[in-house]
């Protein structure tokens, strides 16, 4: 996974251009050279990969340069592999990079060249690498721990995990947490320091304190640059309580008469816990409470795997719309579970997944508009836009920030008209960080491919990026990828944000990353990602961007 990112990052890192709607000139002669002029690379153990190198290309000359092959070779060109990010044209003064990764498959020297082809001259870069005699050696005890069943609410015994290391070289590791879809269920506590030496061992102690009941998992991984990286052990637990399931969250009423009644609309709501489930109250609430009845077949106790339903008739007393919820009280939370109430047309806000061309810079661009509002405009070079749209009937307005891989370049808003399952026509305008402000029309057709319901489970499974990375996407939406060279560990979620149609939110989290990408560690990317069934494998495509540093995060994988 890591390994697509990289290769994402370094292919639009053109430096000394402005990030939207450069221009170039053909005149003049390009002159090209490459910096550094050779890499040597230091592996654990054969077959183990190491963090990338970069080397720049660049262009001092006033004619546009362009790269026009890169190539490896030597007696040991196998052992090393190239990450392309030199495929714009360079105008005077800008530069891109290539990344170097090595995998020794021998011990020993191993020696390549990487050949650059250019419209100037040929360029070479000098490659050396071979095994370190010296490494630190981890290793997790545990592999597996069972933290047993726990009332919700409730804290476990503690228990521990040792780790080890038992090489010959110091061990650096950062910081320990769990991870995966049930990681906040579980807490942890440890003595390890930031290095553990050769030949030491450190305690990783664990409670659980399920949130919600029913089975969990999460794992404790250790990774970083030693012999048995990743270290391992999966976390298991109970959790024991009720748990209220509605059959929907809100309830829509089309336009009716003062003193009529609606036809009536019911919901079932199930105890999907593995405890017994005690309703203290369901009621109306709102401002227009009064303006619905509601009935029920509720119980005071309802029984694991059991249901009930709850019936709403609206009956409005005045003209206009109304809004109001459906209040459930009981063992299963502190808080009341709220169902919405709709009538008189007040209806979700329209979304969809939109095609077309970012105008201020001409490159194609996909839309993403999500009933809560949230949008995300992915251009095909990487850059995103991301933000807020209000929709009010056939109205758009947008607030959105612009950012690409190296930090948030600027501003943007969007003014203008969209179809429901037709068309966006809006005014796009682009505010840099410094500058004057860029604009142009902005065309978007709706792709109705994209019009189906969501359900985390038509995203589940395995799936490979173009760099042979893979992402593992679990039914229950948590996203995981380890990339083998740099030990980089992505974990996420992926959540219904539209049931309406084929979007989802994401959430991405990154830890033990190496080299250009050890500034998202600690960070968190937040996005959108759609479903493309159109070929002849389902693809997922991601977009996301952190707060801190401001990375924009772009992912296409197709399912294995």
């Amino acid at each position: 996974m890591v390994a697509v990112l990289r290769c994402i990052i370094v292919a639009i890192a053109i430096v000394g251009a402005p990030v939207l709607g450069w221009s170039q000139t053909a005149a003049g002669t390009p002159v090209a050279a490459v910096s550094p002029s050779s890499l040597t690379f230091s592996a654990l153990e054969v077959g183990r990969g190491t963090p990338s190198q970069s080397v720049t290309v660049s262009n001092s000359g006033d004619g546009q340069l362009r790269v026009t092959g890169v190539t490896l070779a030597g007696p040991a060109a196998s052992d090393f592999s190239v990450f392309n990010g030199c495929r714009l044209v360079l105008s005077k003064n800008q530069r891109c990079v290539i990344a170097v990764g090595f995998k020794p498959s021998a011990a020993g020297t191993r020696e390549a060249a990487l050949n650059i082809a250019t419209s100037d001259k040929a360029l070479s870069v000098k490659l050396s690498g071979s095994v370190s005699s010296t490494a630190p050696k981890i290793a997790m005890s545990p592999a597996t721990l069972s933290l047993g069943s726990v009332n919700v609410g409730s804290t476990g015994t503690a228990q521990k995990i040792t780790l080890t290391n038992s090489g010959n070289a110091e061990f650096s590791l950062g910081g320990v947490r769990a991870s995966g879809g049930d990681a906040l269920d579980f807490q942890v506590k440890t003595t390890c320091e930031s290095k553990l030496a050769a030949g030491k061992t450190c305690d990783i102690n664990l409670t659980f304190a399920p949130k919600s009941p029913g089975d969990k998992s999460a794992s404790i991984t250790i990774a970083g640059e030693a012999i048995g990286s990743p270290a391992t052990t999966k976390l298991s637990g109970t959790g024991v309580g009720s748990k209220l399931v509605a059959s929907t969250l809100r309830l829509a009423y089309a336009e009716q008469a003062n003193g009529t009644q609606s036809t009536p609309q019911s919901v079932t709501l199930s105890n999907g816990g593995n405890a017994s489930l005690r309703f203290s109250k369901i009621s109306l609430a709102g401002s227009h409470a009064a303006d619905f009845i509601q009935s029920n077949t509720c119980n005071s106790n309802l029984a694991p795997g059991a249901n009930c339903a709850v019936t709403v008739t609206y009956k409005p007393t005045a003209e206009g719309p109304k809004v109001a919820s459906l209040s459930v009280t009981g063992n299963f939370g502190a808080a009341p579970f709220l169902i919405a109430l709709f009538a008189d047309g007040k209806k979700p806000m329209q979304g969809g997944l939109w095609r077309g061309k970012d105008p201020v810079s001409g490159k194609g661009m996909l839309a993403l508009i999500a009933e809560n509002g949230s949008s995300h405009y992915l251009r095909e070079d990487g850059v995103q836009y991301f933000g807020a749209s209000l929709i009010s009937g056939e109205k758009l307005e947008a607030v959105l920030s612009v950012a690409s891989i190296e930090a948030v370049q600027g501003s943007a808003r969007i003014s203008g008209a969209i179809k429901q399952g037709a068309s966006i026509a809006a005014k796009l305008t682009y505010t840099p960080k410094s500058g004057s402000a860029q604009s142009g029309d902005l065309a978007l057709a709706f792709d109705a491919l994209y019009k189906k319901p969501s359900a985390r489970d038509k995203v589940a499974g395995n799936f490979k990026t173009t760099g042979g990375a893979t992402l593992n996407i679990s039914a229950s939406g948590v996203v995981f990828s380890q990339d083998a060279a740099t030990g980089c560990v992505i974990n996420g979620a992926v959540t219904l944000i539209d049931s309406r149609f084929n979007a989802y939110g994401l959430k991405l989290s990154f830890t033990s990353c190496k080299g250009s990408l050890s500034n998202l560690n600690t960070t968190t990317a937040f996005g959108l990602m759609t479903l493309d069934d159109s070929g002849k494998a389902p693809r997922i495509v991601m977009a996301a961007q952190t707060l801190r540093p401001g990375y924009a995060v772009s992912i296409t994988a197709d399912r294995q």
